[in-house]
């Protein structure tokens, strides 16, 4: 550690990268989270147009329908969300967003 504590270049250097989430995929489940379900369909919805079939997105824009209770372009979405997510082992969960 250098004097004011803070991890030295070497020490840096040895620590995983950690992988950089998109983010409105951050912004959504924040908003989903809070309760606006509606500004959270927004932002994954620019996701995907961004990156389309991103299983991670397709999950937080199908919460956010089901949210509002738009069954129809949940059941879509769901479709799209398992064909994106089949062969994962994890679960997706919003806190992890």
């Amino acid at each position: 550690m250098t004097t004011d504590d803070s991890p030295s270049p070497a020490a840096l250097a040895r620590r995983p990268l950690q992988k950089r989430r998109p983010v409105r995929e951050s912004l959504g489940a924040s908003l989903l989270i809070a309760g606006d379900a509606a500004g959270a369909e927004a932002e994954f919805r620019e996701g995907l147009r961004r990156s389309p079939k991103n299983g991670r997105m397709l999950f937080g824009l199908l919460e956010s329908l089901k949210a509002q209770g738009k069954t129809d372009a949940a059941q879509w979405v769901e479709s799209e969300f398992k064909s994106a997510w089949k062969g994962a082992d994890l679960p997706l969960r919003l806190k992890d967003m």
